[in-house]
């Protein structure tokens, strides 16, 4: 199974059935996702239009990507801050 030796984000989920699900915003901001019933390895989550999620597991998955987002403005915030720095 693919493995991410320092992830910028990782969320691991267990549903009201059991199965694992793990998703991950790898040092390269990729995102990836695991679901223990839908996939045997991690697969990017632009990938995961094809699968269907119940209420809960939906959930996650948009509240996780609402962290992405966060993050990836304020490090982008922070590149252009340092970028301007060095120009001064």
């Amino acid at each position: 199974m693919k493995t991410f030796e320092n992830p910028i984000l990782k969320t691991e989920f267990v549903n009201v059935f059991g199965e694992k699900m793990v998703l991950v915003m790898d040092s390269d901001f990729q995102l990836w996702f695991f679901h223990e019933d839908i996939v045997e390895d991690f697969e990017k989550i632009t990938d995961i239009v094809k699968y269907v999620f119940n209420e809960e597991e939906g959930l996650i998955l948009r509240q996780f990507a609402q962290t992405c987002t966060t993050l990836l403005e304020t490090n982008s915030f922070k590149i252009r801050l340092d970028i301007k720095r060095r120009k001064e």
